[in-house]
């Protein structure tokens, strides 16, 4: 039998060492993915590029949320080519618009440009939310890199004011210490999520627990990944 339950106020996960975990929180009805396609999601990853892996792991979460909730409303985000961000589907109930989403999933590329624009594609993400909740789901393997005179703390703070049921995910590809750190404070702030990853497989994994923690009516499950994988673990 598992041990006593353990509530965490966020999570942080960094592959290979003791993961995250919530009980009993309320969820959204309302989620965004925001995807990288900056031109460093080319880089490879276990023999295929980021963006592919990225791709497939957002289809699938997809589906764990269709499969759950076909009335949740889910919509897409973006970033290429430089700092621009591209809403490239509103937030709408997966019932009418998981094709289309998956369409647009299936059709992203990388650009030219390397920049990442965490800051502004968060805030048109929870523009999208419209101050009801909802989680953001954010995939990127690199820092702020359009406005760096941005706090990402006081970003997060802004977003939790504008909406204070808002969660904020973040899967980050390959970061070193300094990224991680620098990025940590969005999720610390909404009461969201930080998994470090560093294979395609740790990705998928990551995905499929925040898809999980989006179509679920509460959070009653912790996670560990000891064994080198994500496990179930509600324990001291």
């Amino acid at each position: 039998m598992f041990g006593p339950m353990r509530q965490l106020a966020y999570g942080i996960c960094l592959m290979g060492l003791a993961c995250f975990g919530w009980v009993g929180a309320a969820v959204a009805e309302r989620t965004v993915f925001i995807l990288d396609a900056s031109s460093s999601m080319e880089t490879e990853l276990n023999g295929e590029t980021r963006l592919i892996v990225a791709k497939a792991a957002v289809r699938s979460a997809i589906g764990t949320i269709h499969r759950g909730s076909p009335e949740h409303e889910v919509g897409l985000v973006s970033f290429y080519d430089g700092c621009w961000v591209h809403p490239m589907a509103p937030v709408a109930p997966l019932a009418s618009n998981r094709h289309a989403l998956l369409q647009h999933v299936a059709g992203l590329a990388t650009r030219e440009y390397g920049h990442t624009p965490i800051a502004r594609s968060l805030e048109i993400a929870a523009e999208q939310l419209e101050g009801k909740g909802g989680s953001i789901i954010l995939v990127s393997d690199g820092e702020e890199t359009c406005d760096k005179t941005r706090d990402m703390c006081e970003i997060a703070q802004d977003l939790r004011r504008q909406n204070v049921e808002l969660k904020v995910h973040f899967i980050a590809l390959t970061l070193n210490d300094a990224q991680r750190e620098a990025m940590l404070c969005i999720p610390k702030t909404t009461g969201g999520t930080f998994v470090a990853v560093e294979t395609s497989a740790d990705l998928k994994d990551a995905m499929q627990i925040a898809a999980e923690m989006a179509a679920q009516s509460s959070w009653d499950r912790c996670y560990d990944n000891r064994g080198g994988f994500l496990h179930r673990w509600c324990g001291e």
